[in-house]
């Protein structure tokens, strides 16, 4: 199961943690904002699934993007 601590670590920045990762969120510009957190996220669900389907589909793919607006 996926389980993520978001802690609130002053004013509006965050420290997240999962699987033993740790990074910083903040709405002020000291760290990704959240909603930059957000489309990464869908960015890489995106990129995943892409990665999965190409290698399914014996494509060869050493890199591509995925855009996120």
């Amino acid at each position: 199961m996926y389980k993520i601590s978001v802690e609130n670590t002053g004013e509006y920045s965050f420290k997240a943690v999962t699987n033993g990762f740790k990074f910083n969120i903040d709405a002020n510009g000291e760290a990704a904002s959240p909603l930059d957190v957000f489309l990464a996220s869908l960015g890489s669900c995106v990129g995943t699934f892409t990665r999965k389907y190409l290698e399914g589909a014996k494509i060869q793919s050493d890199k591509f993007i995925v855009a996120v607006e």
